[in-house]
Formats: C-alpha cells, structure tokens, sequence
C-alpha cells in the first residue's frame, strides 16, 4: 500500500491524475514485491475543479459519485446512450429488491 501511495504522489507532483486504480493495473514483482502503476488510458491531467464526466471502473467508483452527479461514463467511443445509464443507474439501485432480475435486463432496450 505504501508502495502505491508514493507511485500515486509521483503521479501528482507530475500533474497527473491515473483515475482508475485498481488490483488489476498493478504490476507486482514476484521477487522483490515492488509495485509499478500500470494502464494510464483513463488518466487525466490534474486540477482543482470537478471532473464532469466518470473514468475508470464502474466497480472502483466512489459511492459519493452515483449519489451526487447523474452517471455520466465515458469510452473510447464517447458518452454512453442515456438507455445504458439508466441500465446502469437500476443495476446498482441501493436496495436489492428495486434491481433487476435477469430478464428485466435481458429484456432491457439498450440490449437491442
């Protein structure tokens, strides 16, 4: 965890910010357990005001993100289709009881 807090300092003494930290994108020595910080496709310059769109992975996001802004998730494509957000938006709903089962999502618009 140190190890991934300097690499994340270094990060933002260069201006940069990696947004999307996770297991997957660490490069971990089997012989000397140093880590490297890998995958900077989601990066971002630094700054000081809010960020308007979402980067990185659904399942790392902070909770504070779904309940203070509309999910706004952007790919290499451009923004998601308002049908994916509301898809997404129903798939996380706080209580499990208000989710869908898998054929509210298999029968879902965005999925034809």
């Amino acid at each position: 965890m140190l190890q991934l807090i300097s690499a994340l300092r270094h990060c933002e003494s260069r201006g940069v910010l990696h947004r999307d930290v996770k297991p997957e994108n660490l490069l971990i020595s089997t012989e000397s357990h140093d880590i490297k910080l890998l995958d900077f496709g989601c990066g971002d310059l630094l700054k000081d005001s809010a960020y308007k769109y979402f980067a990185g992975t659904l399942e790392y996001a902070p909770p504070e993100w779904f309940r203070q802004r509309p999910l706004s998730c952007r790919t290499g494509y451009g923004l998601v289709s308002g049908e994916c957000r509301q898809l997404i938006r129903w798939c996380l709903s706080a209580s499990a009881s208000d989710r869908p089962s898998l054929d509210d999502i298999e029968s879902h618009p965005w999925l034809h």
